[in-house]
């Protein structure tokens, strides 16, 4: 049998993905007059968007390119975490199972710790727009700010991981035509200390156990036995 016959896809990368996004999803600027408005946010950098935009040759293009403030981000990879890595033959095994009514249970091999680096970027046409933006994630991040996930169906546990920001960036631009108008842009990078899962398998539930006790003078002599339930 192959060593990488067998499929399994527990989404966990997928997840992850899903939980970043969300995690910014509350972040409103509020104007002068006292009006909130709600930051947009979506999953890849709006540069596609634009270049699809202008080779559609819409007729709002214009108008919806300038759609700002908006927030966009995009998983940009993944490396081993060797500080992380712990016993591998260690097994893992589903969580709120009743064992007293089964025999077994979804069991997988130790998980492999990751770093999933995600790129946050936050494009505004006003300074003081940026400015809001910036200051309702800064303060989250001293450095990293954690969060709960149920990141294995199969053995239904949680997991607490590390959201930390490394760097953040800002640029002045100019997109398209002059008289457009200036883009100011922040970028903000992260890194989601994580993990991913090997195949699943069913597992033997130990129900008794029997423990012998032996003369440390005569390891041939038992003294004592006990059958624990």
């Amino acid at each position: 049998m192959a060593i990488m016959e067998q499929h399994f896809y527990h989404k966990t990368i997928h997840l992850y993905t899903g939980v970043f996004g969300t995690v910014f999803d509350g972040i409103k600027i509020q104007r002068s007059n006292g009006k909130q408005i709600k930051v947009p946010i979506s999953y890849a950098g709006q540069q596609k968007q634009n270049t699809r935009i202008d080779e559609n040759g819409e007729p709002n293009a214009s108008r919806y390119k300038m759609r700002l403030p908006r927030l966009s981000y995009v998983l940009r990879g993944w490396q081993k975490d060797e500080s992380r890595i712990t016993n591998k033959m260690h097994m893992l095994q589903e969580q709120g199972v009743d064992r007293s009514v089964t025999d077994q249970v979804n069991a997988q091999i130790n998980r492999v710790p990751y770093n999933f680096d995600f790129e946050l970027r936050a494009k505004a046409k006003h300074m003081d727009d940026l400015l809001q933006i910036t200051e309702q994630i800064l303060p989250y991040f001293n450095p990293s700010l954690q969060i709960v996930v149920d990141d294995n169906p199969d053995l239904k546990g949680s997991t607490s991981l590390d959201l930390t920001l490394n760097d953040t960036n800002l640029e002045d631009q100019f997109e398209g035509a002059f008289e457009e108008g200036r883009i100011l842009e922040a970028t903000f990078n992260f890194t989601i200390e994580g993990y991913v899962y090997g195949p699943t398998t069913p597992s033997g539930i130990i129900k008794t156990v029997h423990v012998n006790y032996y003369d440390l003078l005569n390891p041939n002599n038992i003294l004592e036995s006990d059958t624990f339930q």
